[in-house]
């Protein structure tokens, strides 16, 4: 159902998610540890959660099997469209990144 390519993808977002949200932290909150953020592979969609020190767990976006980029609707689903395309928005992405994932909405 995956490919490699797309796993590939999936691997180089979550380690852009990782990298900007540490680096985030690091600036603007130095007291404060950054999220662990990590991957639930589903049959249909990879949900990308942020796990916090305190036991608060959210989704910050879902990856279709295809690679498109979602922003969640709730715990268990993505929005209807899409927002970005990892194939081919991963240099936009890094130019648009917030670790709240306001870079979801549309614009």
């Amino acid at each position: 159902m995956y490919n490699i390519d797309s796993d590939l993808r999936v691997q180089e977002y979550l380690d852009l998610v990782i990298r900007l949200t540490n680096k985030h932290y690091a600036e603007h909150y130095p007291t404060l540890r950054a999220p662990t953020v990590y991957i639930e592979k589903g049959r249909k969609y990879h949900r990308v959660v942020s796990d916090y020190d305190y036991g608060h767990r959210s989704v910050h976006a879902f990856i279709g099997v295809d690679g498109k980029l979602y922003k969640a609707a709730g715990w268990k689903a993505p929005v209807k469209d899409a927002r970005y395309d990892l194939n081919t928005d991963m240099q936009i992405l890094e130019q648009r990144f917030d670790p709240y994932g306001g870079y979801l909405y549309k614009r």
